[in-house]
C-alpha cells in the first residue's frame, strides 16, 4: 500500500482496494492501550482513543472514520488489549544481575569506591604488595616508599589515605560482597520458578 500522509494521499485511493486497508490502519492508529496497573503487578489495560493519526487525514472524530468506512463497506473490528507474555527468568539472567551488582561503588570506611572489575584488580594488586609488607608497621602509610602518603581516589575523586592494614581490609570488603551476592545468586536460581522481580525487588540481595 502506498505511503498516506495527507488527506490527498487517501483520496488518491478511493475506489482502490488500498483504500478500504488505508481506512482501516487509521482506525488500527486510533486507539491505543495504557497500562494503568501498579508497578510490577499484572498489566490493566485501559483503551484510549487517539485523533491526532485520523484529524490529519480529516477526520475531526472517530465517529466521522467510522461512518467512512461503514460507506465504504468496512467493517470495524473491535481492537483487543495487549498479550504479554510472561517473562520466564533463566539462571543466566541471575547471574548477569549478580555481575552488574557485584562491579558497582562499593561502601568502606565512610567512602564509596569504584568497585568494577579494572579496579578491584588495582585493589588486589596493592593489597598483595601491602600484604608482602608485613614486617612494617599496619599504620604506615608510605608502605609503597614513593616519599609520599598511599592514598586511593573515592568515586567522587577525593583522595583517601590508605594504610597497609586499610588497602588489606578494603580488599577484603570487595570480595565479601563478592561471595554474598553469589551466595543470593545460588539461593535465587534454586527457586522453581525464579521470581520475575529477581533485578529489582532488593530484599533478594540483602
Amino acid at each position: 500500500m502506498p505511503i498516506i500522509n495527507t488527506r490527498s494521499d487517501l483520496e488518491a485511493l478511493r475506489g482502490t482496494p488500498d483504500y478500504g486497508a488505508a481506512l482501516r490502519a487509521l482506525l488500527g492508529a486510533s486507539v491505543t492501550w495504557i497500562n494503568t496497573a501498579e508497578e510490577d503487578a499484572p498489566p490493566v489495560w485501559e483503551k484510549q482513543t487517539v485523533l491526532s493519526h485520523i484529524e490529519k487525514m480529516g477526520f475531526a472524530t472517530l465517529d466521522a472514520l467510522l461512518a467512512e468506512c461503514a460507506a465504504a463497506g468496512i467493517v470495524p473490528t473491535e481492537p483487543t488489549a495487549p498479550i504479554v507474555e510472561p517473562v520466564i527468568v533463566t539462571a543466566d539472567m541471575v547471574k548477569t544481575e549478580r555481575d552488574r551488582r557485584t562491579y558497582q561503588d562499593f561502601e568502606f570506611e565512610t567512602h564509596s569506591f569504584n568497585g568494577n572489575a579494572k579496579s578491584y584488580a588495582a585493589i588486589e594488586a596493592k593489597a598483595s604488595i601491602a600484604a608482602d609488607k608485613a614486617a612494617m608497621p599496619a599504620d604506615t602509610v608510605d608502605w609503597l616508599a614513593t616519599g609520599i602518603p598511599t592514598t586511593w581516589t573515592d568515586s567522587y575523586g577525593t583522595e583517601v589515605p590508605m594504610t597497609m592494614d586499610a588497602m588489606i581490609s578494603m580488599r577484603s570488603t570487595w570480595i565479601l560482597r563478592e561471595q554474598q551476592l553469589r551466595q543470593k545468586a545460588r539461593t535465587l536460581m534454586a527457586l522453581e520458578p525464579i521470581p520475575d522481580d529477581f533485578a529489582t525487588n532488593e530484599n533478594h540481595w540483602i
